[in-house]
């Protein structure tokens, strides 16, 4: 059982990548995944509480497609720039690459389709906004 890796499914629960999604907290419920499948395709070795969300929206295609499973880690919260993460602003979740400001610790999200334009998170808004985890990897359905 120790090549078994669980990993929480969030079924209802979807990241927008367009205008945002009401619905993180969601029922939760465990899927397993074969260790060496895991560690192949998402390039780690650590799966210590990797949660799984479905994407909805093209703003981050070709990278995200509607549909995709997002695997997140909860425990990667510091922004590394050009990262891509699921976050809440209010109660909105979203997926985007993040940038943050390193002398004014402003956000910029980016979507990686260019026909939307970046979002700029100023430093008074910067408290609306939490980070849910990084995104370390998307299974698309045919």
């Amino acid at each position: 059982m120790e090549d078994q890796i669980p990993v929480t499914y969030i079924e209802d629960t979807y990241a927008s990548a367009g205008g945002g999604v009401i619905n993180y907290e969601a029922a939760r419920r465990v899927m397993t995944f074969d260790r060496g499948f895991l560690a192949a395709q998402l390039g780690i070795h650590q799966f210590t509480n990797i949660h799984v969300i479905h994407a909805v929206g093209d703003s981050m295609e070709p990278t995200i497609h509607p549909g995709d499973l997002l695997f997140i880690n909860p425990g990667e919260k510091e922004i590394v720039t050009g990262a891509v993460y699921v976050f809440l602003i209010g109660e909105e979740t979203m997926v985007k690459r993040i940038e943050r400001n390193p002398i004014t610790a402003e956000l910029t999200l980016r979507s990686d389709n260019s026909q939307y334009e970046p979002v700029r998170i100023d430093k008074e808004n910067l408290s609306k906004v939490q980070v849910i985890g990084r995104v370390i990897g998307n299974f698309r359905k045919f």
